[in-house]
């Protein structure tokens, strides 16, 4: 049976969140959604925009994390 273990997200988990995002959009892409803008500048900017939304009480990210020899995250979600 998979366990997974579902936590609320701290502005130290930016860049993970950042990086699902971005798999997210990039998959988006190859069925006909927009194309991803690789600059580092707008991931970067998207990292503190997360970063800076965690740190809000009106805004809630989790992270949801596959329990198993190797833990692996497997998604997120927000709440605002």
């Amino acid at each position: 049976m998979l366990q997974i273990e579902i936590r609320q997200a701290t502005s130290e988990d930016a860049k993970l969140i950042t990086d699902l995002i971005r798999c997210m959009v990039t998959e988006m892409a190859l069925y006909g959604g927009h194309a991803v803008n690789d600059s580092p500048e707008v991931w970067s900017s998207m990292a503190e925009l997360v970063k800076t939304n965690s740190r809000r009480k009106d805004y809630i990210y989790l992270i949801a994390r596959l329990r198993s020899p190797v833990q692996t995250t497997v998604g997120f979600a927000a709440q605002i």
